[in-house]
């Protein structure tokens, strides 16, 4: 089964620094666009080049995702909510 469809079919469970349990849906993984992620990458003090490294991205693609002239798809925007999410909690 493609990620974004297992995305799409299935709520996503975290646990939250105060073990309470947080429910992601595929709808709420809409939030995360191109913008967003430039807001959480400085927000960290991240850059792409962190995203390349640490999520596998290759640098034309994460430049068109990033530019808007890419769509993202489901598991896309479900692998930056994450990767982001560690920070949030770290």
């Amino acid at each position: 089964m493609e990620t974004a469809h297992f995305v799409s079919l299935y709520k996503v469970q975290i646990m939250n620094e105060r073990t309470n349990i947080q429910e992601i849906s595929a709808d709420d993984l809409m939030m995360v666009t191109p913008e967003w992620v430039h807001e959480q990458l400085t927000k960290h003090g991240l850059k792409r080049s962190d995203l390349i490294r640490q999520l596998g991205f290759d640098k034309a693609s994460l430049s068109l995702i990033l530019s808007g002239k890419r769509g993202m798809p489901k598991s896309t925007r479900a692998a930056f909510y994450f990767y982001f999410l560690a920070y949030e909690l770290s």
